[in-house]
């Protein structure tokens, strides 16, 4: 009778990087999804983003119970901002690891920009429902952030120049 590493019961490599649970997994079915998948993307950060989120998700709709309105009131830019905190809080205390900082800053860079998207077609179709006065205050404070943008570019850029020179 040959002997082959195959035919020989699952022990577990001092060696071999596995995941926390792994070892419930025979070792014939982890070479298996290793041949069929060789490079799966582990994508960290998710626990936090989804914990922001759900907090943000639940006091945007406290407010808007508190304020009377059957609607979430801030609560994706309350989740971000949750989610701003989480991360300085955890960068500080040097409990935030290089791969999780990675897939937050890749969860930020794909799940922002698709909701404020998402919110300002929202706020375009409420505001041509809700009638002229809602699309002209629309109009006229994008007019005036439009005249803004000249006044605050010119903040910083005094004291750079004084440096310069």
């Amino acid at each position: 009778m040959v002997f082959s590493p195959e035919s020989l019961p699952d022990v577990k490599k001092t060696n071999e990087r596995t995941a926390p649970g792994s070892d419930l997994i025979p070792a014939r079915v982890r070479r298996i999804i290793r041949q069929r998948f060789p490079a799966i993307m582990a994508i960290y950060g998710t626990a936090i983003l989804s914990g922001c989120l759900i907090a943000g998700l639940l006091v945007g709709r406290a407010l808007g119970w508190l304020v009377g309105v059957n609607a979430n009131i801030g609560g994706v830019g309350i989740a971000m901002l949750l989610l701003i905190l989480c991360c300085d809080r955890l960068h500080a205390a040097g409990r935030m690891k290089p791969p999780t900082e990675q897939g937050v800053l890749f969860w930020s860079s794909v799940y922002i920009p698709v909701v404020v998207a998402m919110a300002a077609s929202q706020n375009v179709f409420a505001a041509v429902s809700g009638g002229a006065a809602a699309v002209v205050a629309g109009v006229l404070s994008v007019v005036a952030c439009f005249a803004l943008v000249p006044a605050v570019s010119r903040i910083g850029s005094g004291t750079n120049e004084k440096e310069e020179r």
